[in-house]
């Protein structure tokens, strides 16, 4: 079983959010665990788990 769970959040309006820290919410939130799946998924399928 994989639980792959990470996020960030800003709070703050958008209209007052910088594009780095946009930048920074979504390479935590949708990168990171993709990292983690594009690694792992394989050696899951391989062991019949995914």
């Amino acid at each position: 079983m994989l639980i792959n769970n990470a996020g960030v959040i800003v709070l703050r309006p958008v209209e007052e959010m910088a594009v780095a820290e946009w930048d920074r919410v979504v390479h935590t939130d949708l990168r990171g665990p993709f990292l983690l799946c594009h690694e792992l998924v394989p050696a899951m399928k391989w062991r019949g788990s995914a």
